[in-house]
C-alpha cells in the first residue's frame, strides 16, 4: 500500500535550501517505489521545512535508507540546519492513508498534497484516550463535514484523508487541501465546528500547519 513519509526540520535563516536539496531530490526521483515529493516552508514557521514523500510501500523508503546515496541526502539536510543543530532534530513519520478509508476515493492523498496550501493536522492521543475515541470524530465530524462543505465553498480540495502513524500508535495525522489559509479560517468559523473542535480537543492534542508545497525545485 502507498504510504506518505512526513519529515520536518529547522532551517537556518536565509539558507538557500532549494539549491542545497536539489541534487538529492533529483536522485530521489530515481529510487524504487518513489511516487512524488512535496517540499515547502509552512506559513506558521518560516524557519522550518516540511518534506512529504509518497512511496509505493514503506519498504521502498527503508531500502533507500540503506542505499549508497542516503548519506549524501542526510548531509544535504544537515547543510540546511541552523548552526549547532543536530540532524536528530528532524521529525519523521509514515502514514498509510488507505487503512481507514471507507471508499477508494478516500485513499487518495494527492489532491490534499497538491493544493495551493496543504494542512497537516497532527493529533496525539491524550492519556487515557484511545483510537476508538478518535475515529468517529475524524470520519463523521471532520471528514464528512469537510466533504459536504467543499460542495458549496470554493477553495477546498477533496478528499480529506487521515491515518495513524506507523511509528507511534498515539500519533495521527489528517490532510486537507486549501486554496488559501483564509478559506480554512472561514470554514472553521462556522458555528457547527465549535462543538466539534471542543470534542476533538478532549481526545487529542493538536498542531496545525499550512504549507505551500512544491514538487520541483
Amino acid at each position: 500500500m502507498p504510504v506518505v513519509e512526513f519529515a520536518s526540520w529547522p532551517i537556518a535563516e536565509g539558507v538557500d535550501w532549494r539549491t542545497i536539496l536539489r541534487p538529492s531530490l533529483v536522485a530521489l526521483r530515481q529510487a524504487k517505489g518513489f511516487i512524488e515529493y512535496f517540499v515547502g516552508v509552512p506559513a506558521e514557521d518560516s524557519q522550518r521545512l516540511q518534506f512529504s514523500v509518497a512511496w509505493d510501500a514503506i519498504e521502498d523508503h527503508r531500502a533507500l535508507q540503506k542505499s549508497a546515496i542516503y548519506p549524501e541526502m542526510c548531509e544535504a539536510i544537515k547543510a540546511c540546519l541552523p548552526a549547532g543543530t543536530e540532524i536528530t532534530s528532524l521529525t519523521s513519520y509514515h502514514f498509510d492513508f488507505g487503512v481507514h478509508a471507507r471508499t477508494e476515493e478516500e485513499k487518495n492523498f494527492i489532491p490534499a498534497l497538491s493544493a495551493p496550501f496543504t494542512e497537516w493536522l497532527f493529533l496525539t492521543l491524550k492519556e487515557g484516550k484511545t483510537k476508538e475515541d478518535l475515529v468517529p470524530l475524524l470520519d463523521i465530524s471532520i471528514r464528512d463535514n469537510f466533504t459536504a462543505d467543499a460542495k458549496r465553498i470554493k477553495g477546498m480540495h477533496t478528499p480529506p484523508v487521515w491515518a495513524q502513524s506507523v511509528e507511534d500508535p498515539k500519533v495521527f495525522a489528517a490532510l486537507f487541501g486549501w486554496d488559501t489559509v483564509a478559506v480554512h479560517t472561514e470554514v472553521a468559523a462556522q458555528d457547527k465546528y465549535g462543538p466539534i473542535i471542543r470534542d476533538v480537543k478532549e481526545v487529542v492534542d493538536m498542531t496545525v500547519t499550512h504549507t505551500p508545497f512544491e514538487r520541483n525545485i
